[in-house]
């Protein structure tokens, strides 16, 4: 999976040593672009807290040319639960402000032609169950979050609506992809400044 990282060194120089995780990508699927996408990311087993829903007919090449055709996805979820998988969180969760967020779900979308060649996607909806966040004041704080991975800064999307649903209160997000930014992370507004201290 591909992992960026800021990192940072002595001003005056020396030996400095960074150890960086690299999570594993998820298994690819295939399925039709004509076909409503309904996706269920898990990490190691647990239960699936998040749904990524893809209307029909939503993939399109970087000529911003719609894509008809079979569709190879990847979509890989790092899970604030299962420690090991947070460990390899491919991000520092930096924001362009100098923030640090926390991370109650952060996911990598990577959708493919059978050419290997990525394909934009638009008409996305994000779903989390809001249980998963706990009490309500910041359930009504929720926001989604994309990476910009040129320079591995976090930038805000919007927020996410609480809504009842079959399911219980969910908290929801739309979102319309650009190639740039495909890790997408789920927080609140609060996140704290960040003081980088250099030696």
């Amino acid at each position: 999976m591909t992992t960026t990282k800021i990192l940072e060194f002595k001003r005056l120089g020396g030996a400095i040593h960074h150890n960086i995780r690299v999570p594993r990508k998820k298994e690819v699927t295939q399925f039709v672009s004509s076909e409503r996408g309904n996706f269920r990311p898990t990490s190691n087993g647990r239960n699936s807290v998040l749904t990524v829903m893809i209307e029909p007919n939503s993939y399109f090449r970087k000529s911003g040319v719609s894509y008809n055709g079979r569709v190879r996805s990847s979509i890989t979820y790092i899970d604030p639960r299962d420690v090991s998988s947070y460990l390899a969180a491919p991000s520092d969760l930096r924001t362009d402000d100098g923030r640090v967020m926390r991370s109650y779900g952060m996911f990598e979308l990577d959708f493919r032609d059978f050419q290997n060649l990525e394909l934009d996607v638009r008409n996305i909806r994000i779903n989390m169950l809001a249980s998963e966040v706990g009490v309500l004041s910041e359930q009504r704080q929720m926001r989604l979050w994309s990476l910009n991975p040129l320079n591995g800064l976090w930038y805000d999307e919007g927020e996410m609506s609480l809504v009842s649903s079959a399911e219980g209160m969910i908290l929801t997000a739309n979102v319309a992809l650009v190639q740039t930014r495909r890790l997408l992370n789920i927080d609140d507004n609060m996140a704290v400044t960040f003081n980088c201290n250099h030696a």
